[in-house]
């Protein structure tokens, strides 16, 4: 849409620097749109050496600052990127960063694109029908930034030119392809009807056609790009324009004898219209291609439903949709309490910052809606996590118990119990944030000396596990009971050991979604197993009648944990439905142990391991809020380290030839850091 800049003067002059962007588990994002999205195309200021020139442009939101004078409030999609790691979102085709040598960023989106231009900053080469003459949204073709200012009664000049700045569209810069590693985003289409509305004609035919037209260019835009070999999409359903100050307005000055509400409802009914027509193109897209779509209508409606637990004031008398914050423009009325000509300005409080534009409180909102189907995938593939260290603690404790069978008289038993307590610190791709896991673990269990070769033990273990994200406040809790049968054999020098565990959990899941200042838990529950299986051979170098034992080991350790797909259980903007999660853990390591062999003696041991099975987590996940006609996301999650290290240190006190009390601490660590502590006593029959 339309705004006024004054003229250019001397960008040229400029010398800033930016920092550059910082990738995450996408290798960069591409975003085309209009002013929803759009980060700077357009210069803020005229005088480069003047307080008030900002090189980070133009954008359609509030500007920020004690006097709301300084730059402008970011938009969703930077938002967005600056949750995933990708941030800053630069624009791509602006005249101040190219006058003073700064590279381009990824953001083709530009004010006042209508849907069709949109699509030609994707698809077209550059093509200006009639040079020198005002920008032609019909002919002109490219990636285009008109200059807002310049209509065909003037004359161009240097400081007043039809085009600030114009290149090839995004594919055929790039030879035709898109990086299958890069996210791409796409909004559009509200401008075909806001110009309709501003141009008085809104009727059933102009609207029919801007639906038709619209959604086959917002559509087409993203089956080319997946064409071009995207794998990864957000789409962008277009918002209601009848819910909007723009809309309000119009409406206002209606008869009201059904001409008024035929009005909002031909808005409402053209919305439903192309966001369903949208879809139909989507479905069109290759399966293989992830395709996330944003319901900002159904967002829309929880803002207004509890606008209060977002930050925004009540929505009194219609308030959040009939007024803004800036009306100098005279296309919306401004809100006399929170508006910045009002008794406590303050744009955090209201939806809009003009007729159509959200203010940064809303953007912000609308970036985390997107951004919280991107982090799912990384928080849900760390719920099998937890069934994992449950085994691997459970075969610590096994372990040691069998490392000090030989204090067991041949055909004596031995009965024992242990507590322990975990805690585990996950370096993951969370926008830079760690997911932290905590544990309890109750073990009991018996041990028999069969001879003086063979041992076998058998332990049951109940623990409590959880898993909270530190920048979504998520919290996954799983309880389950696990059994373990294991033996050891000595022959000569050689120790040879062997377990096997099973466990069944149960699991609660709270999701937490940010969406501004506001954090809502989607929640569900379902059920998991957990299969392990370790082997691992020793030679004790010195005699076992020794003080102390020497002895380098090698181990092999397997483990597979399950988790049944589940539902979150109240259908919402942002709520997901998962397929069944599965993570195989195969490792291998080589180690040295040194324990003292008496009742009473430390014990360590050093490992270094092998993680053979570093495939990521699958993630299969869809979206609730469009129900049957949902597309299968399939994204990758976790990702194990391939190396790392494992030590483990303890103390065995006899109490009296019978009774053992042994304290235990075990730490894995490399990019990723696991405790355990715990305590057993163990009384020989």
């Amino acid at each position: 849409m339309k705004f006024k800049l004054t003229p250019l003067a001397a960008a040229a002059l400029l010398g800033l620097s930016v920092s550059g962007a910082q990738a995450s588990s996408f290798d960069g994002i591409v975003v085309f749109g209009d002013s929803l999205s759009d980060s700077g195309q357009f210069p803020d200021g005229t005088n480069p050496q003047a307080a008030d020139f900002n090189l980070s442009g133009t954008r359609l939101t509030n500007r920020t600052g004690e006097d709301f004078d300084g730059e402008y409030g970011q938009v969703a999609t930077q938002f967005l990127t600056n949750r995933l790691g990708l941030g800053p979102l630069l624009p791509s085709t602006s005249v101040v960063r190219n006058n003073i040598g700064l590279e381009d960023g990824s953001n083709y989106a530009v004010a006042g694109l209508t849907s069709k231009a949109i699509l030609s900053s994707i698809v077209n080469e550059l093509n200006i029908a009639n040079p020198g003459t005002a920008y032609d949204p019909d002919n002109d073709t490219g990636s285009i930034v008109a200059n807002p200012n310049f209509d065909d009664t003037q004359q161009p000049s240097p400081t007043n030119p039809p085009y600030l700045r114009s290149k090839d569209g995004y594919l055929v810069a790039n030879g035709g392809q898109a990086d299958a590693n890069k996210l791409y985003y796409i909004n559009g289409g509200a401008n075909d009807f806001i110009n309709l509305i501003r141009a008085s004609n809104v009727t059933p035919t102009s609207l029919n056609t801007a639906v038709q037209e619209a959604s086959e260019n917002i559509g087409t835009a993203a089956i080319s790009l997946a064409n071009a070999g995207a794998k990864n999409l957000v789409v962008s359903d277009m918002p209601n324009l009848a819910r909007t100050p723009l809309a309000a307005g119009v409406a206002a000055g209606l008869p009201d004898d059904g001409t008024r509400q035929g009005f909002l409802d031909g808005l409402t009914n053209s919305n439903t219209g192309f966001n369903n027509a949208l879809g139909q193109y989507i479905d069109n897209i290759d399966t293989s291609v992830n395709v996330v779509r944003l319901d900002v209508n159904r967002l829309f409606d929880e803002f207004l439903a509890d606008p209060e637990i977002f930050g925004f004031a009540p929505n009194t008398g219609n308030q959040l949709t009939s007024s803004c914050f800036d009306g100098s423009a005279g296309t919306c009325g401004e809100n006399p309490t929170y508006g910045i000509n009002g008794t406590d300005p303050d744009p955090s409080k209201l939806l809009f910052n003009d007729a159509v534009h959200p203010t940064e409180a809303a953007q912000e909102i609308l970036g985390d809606h997107a951004a919280s189907f991107l982090i799912a995938p990384q928080e849900i593939s760390l719920i099998p996590q937890m069934g994992q260290q449950f085994v691997r603690n459970q075969q610590a404790y096994l372990s040691r118990q069998a490392d000090y069978s030989n204090q067991v008289t041949a055909g004596g038993w031995q009965v024992f119990g242990r507590g322990g307590y975990s805690q585990s610190d996950y370096y993951q791709d969370l926008n830079t944030a760690r997911a932290e896991g905590e544990g309890h673990q109750v073990t009991i269990g018996g041990l028999w000396r069969v001879d003086d070769a063979l041992t076998v033990a058998l332990a049951i273990s109940r623990a409590e596990d959880e898993i909270t994200t530190r920048s979504t406040d998520s919290k996954y809790e799983s309880t389950g009971l696990l059994l373990s049968v294991g033996g050891s054999y000595t022959w000569e020098m050689l120790n040879f050991s062997a377990q096997v565990s099973y466990a069944d959990l149960d699991i609660d899941a709270q999701r937490g979604v940010k969406l501004g200042q506001h954090t809502r838990l989607e929640e569900g529950s379902t059920d998991g197993s957990v299969l392990g299986a370790t082997f691992k051979v020793k030679a004790d170098l010195l005699s076992t009648d020794s003080a102390v034992v020497l002895s380098p080991f090698a181990g092999l350790a397997y483990s597979q944990s399950k988790v049944d797909g589940y539902e979150e259980s109240e259908v919402t903007s942002t709520s997901l439905t998962y397929g069944d999660l599965e993570r195989t853990s195969f490792t291998g390591e080589l180690g040295i142990g040194l324990r003292q062999n008496a009742t009473s003696g430390f014990n360590a041991e050093l490992a270094f391991v092998r993680e053979f099975d570093t495939d990521a987590t699958e993630v299969s996940m869809y979206q609730q809020s469009y129900g049957e006609d949902a597309r299968q996301l399939n994204f990758t999650g976790y990702t194990p380290e391939e190396n790392y290290k494992r030590l483990a240190l303890g103390y065995r006190l006899g109490l009296t030839d019978a009774l053992v009390i042994d304290a235990g601490y075990n730490f894995t660590y490399g990019d990723e850091r696991h405790h355990n502590f715990s305590l057993g006593l163990a009384f020989s029959l």
